[in-house]
């Protein structure tokens, strides 16, 4: 049975974040950070952590601010944006990690913008695996066809509105929550430029440039949210030797779907969960043997 530890931590700027960790009964001198989708609760990445602290690592969680236990009373309130969630919130959960296990490996899951910032962080440095679930540009030049006109409606249209008519974008709209509204507009700039949060954050060329952890990409075929053409277009930006690419059809799995939320669903812990876990393990031996 896994242990679950409440964590609280503050970020640079002050703000309280709540997280979640996951104590494995026998470690394997491994710890996973786990950086959520944008406006996913928590609450949807627990099986698939519960299931890597039964095979031994120590798993950690969180929402980024604005959303489940880091919202405000009022979403009205909330002055994040998609910034801070790199540079305060991802910074803080990752500098924790860090601190509190020094001589465990280093393994960050993203799912969707939260495979984005992997690389993102001076401390990236100290990642020794990347794991990208489901990862894309969201610049929506990059789209083609009915994502194209989605992303184009998304960002002209749909996230300034709502944020003119109510202060914040409801979750109504189909984005699971209610996203604050710093976040709703700096997200709309980002997907209207075609180099997306490369234009605005200066050091992340680099960053992706320079980050040398191996990295596991997963893509789906029925993934709306997330076509290979996009994903390549994030992907552009790495060092092409450190990415290993897994772009699957449901059909691969015998499932009729997986699409943008299907990897952390438990019905693919005997599939897309134990192959990751695999990845994970083989990785970690070769790049320990290389820096013996």
């Amino acid at each position: 049975m896994t242990n679950t530890t409440e964590l609280k931590l503050r970020t640079q700027d002050g703000r309280l974040l709540h997280g979640t960790a996951y104590s494995p009964q026998n470690p394997n001198e491994t710890v996973v950070l786990l950086n959520p989708a944008n406006a996913v609760k928590e609450s949807y990445y627990t099986d698939f952590a519960a299931y890597l602290a039964a095979q031994g690592y120590w798993v950690y969680t969180y929402a980024y601010s604005g959303f489940g236990k880091n919202k405000p009373d009022r979403i009205h309130n909330a002055t994040t944006t998609m910034s801070d969630w790199i540079f305060q919130d991802y910074a803080a959960m990752l500098q924790h990690i860090l601190q509190t296990h020094p001589d465990y490996a280093k393994v960050v899951i993203g799912h969707s913008f939260g495979g984005q910032i992997v690389p993102l962080l001076p401390q990236s440095q100290h990642i020794d695996l990347g794991v990208m679930v489901a990862s894309q540009t969201g610049a929506w030049q990059t789209w083609k066809g009915k994502g194209r006109r989605l992303m184009w409606t998304l960002s002209h249209l749909i996230l300034p509105i709502n944020v003119a008519l109510w202060g914040y974008v409801p979750a109504r709209f189909g984005l699971g929550q209610d996203v604050p509204k710093g976040v709703a507009l700096e997200w709309a700039k980002w997907i209207k430029h075609p180099e997306y949060l490369f234009a605005f954050l200066p050091e992340a060329r680099q960053q992706y440039a320079q980050f040398q952890a191996p990295t596991l990409v997963w893509s789906f075929e029925d993934d709306d949210y997330a076509p290979q053409e996009a994903v390549e277009g994030l992907l552009k930006y790495l060092p092409q030797d450190i990415v290993q690419r897994r772009y699957l059809h449901p059909k691969e799995l015998d499932a009729k779907s997986i699409g943008h939320f299907g990897f952390f669903r438990k019905k693919f812990e005997p599939t897309l969960w134990q192959t990751t876990e695999h990845w994970m393990r083989q990785a970690l031996a070769q790049v320990n043997k290389t820096h013996r």
